[in-house]
């Protein structure tokens, strides 16, 4: 935002490719896929567990690797700007 005779303007050259409402509609999209992958992740460990003949310990550490690139990827392309 660009600061003008005590106003706040929006910059001119908008997200080029989303637009404003697309990127408002991307990150409202981010902010629900982390809660999303929860909810199915978990309740599925055990039976991947047995699947994939391993400990849930083992599983656990897939949703662990999967939340540090997650917040990594996050912050290295939203700090860029």
């Amino acid at each position: 935002m660009k600061k003008t005779e005590g106003r706040t303007m929006a910059l001119s050259n908008p997200q080029p490719f989303l637009g404003y409402w697309g990127l408002v509609v991307f990150i409202a999209f981010l902010g629900m896929f982390i809660p999303l992958s929860i909810d199915m992740y978990l309740p599925a460990m055990p039976s991947m567990a047995l699947y994939f003949q391993t400990s849930v310990s083992m599983i656990n550490m897939t949703l662990i690797v999967f939340y540090f690139f997650f917040c990594s990827g996050d912050s290295l392309v939203w700090s860029a700007q």
